[in-house]
């Protein structure tokens, strides 16, 4: 019995994910892969995650250093806080999650994102500009190993690495 409400719980929990997923939206199309394009290096940054999964092992540091690796792998430039300039790109990573202990398991429903943000300058006003997303992904799901959170953040990150490869061949 504890087991099922565990079960609905989590339901409940990966409805109101989704809806907020679909609220923030799915962004990877011909026209937001446009604004990738003449992007020369990158600055990561990954929110820090709940202190209950860096406890189990799913590091913040460790998501940072798989994002800037697997970057640096396609060949994309990736540069440190102290090399970034306001004019340099960077991807924003966020992990949200909420966690269920049965026993000595987890039942975890989570909401991750991928944003490319980077300084843009109005139309009607060139004399504004700001930092905003150009390009998003986001997913939900519901997972009983916490180590699986590190699998969902690599998809957005080969999501990301498809699209700016797809206007910035090599």
């Amino acid at each position: 019995m504890k087991k099922a409400r565990c079960w609905v719980v989590l339901i409940i929990i990966l409805t109101l994910m989704m809806l907020n997923s679909l609220a923030f939206g799915q962004h990877d199309s011909k026209s937001s892969r446009q604004t990738l394009r003449g992007i020369h290096e990158i600055f990561v940054l990954v929110e820090p995650l709940k202190p209950e999964i860096d406890r189990d092992g799913v590091l913040t540091d460790q998501l940072q250093t798989e994002t800037e690796y697997k970057l640096r792998l396609a060949g994309i430039k990736v540069c440190s806080l102290q090399q970034r300039t306001p004019l340099t790109a960077y991807i924003y990573i966020n992990v949200n999650t909420n966690i269920v202990k049965v026993k000595d398991k987890y039942i975890c429903a989570y909401c991750a994102h991928l944003e490319l943000i980077q300084p843009t300058v109005l139309l009607r006003d060139p004399s504004i500009s700001a930092n905003a997303a150009t390009w998003l992904y986001g997913m939900t799901g519901g997972i009983s190993e916490l180590k699986d959170i590190r699998t969902a953040t690599k998809d957005l990150v080969d999501r990301f690495i498809n699209a700016y490869l797809s206007v910035n061949p090599k």
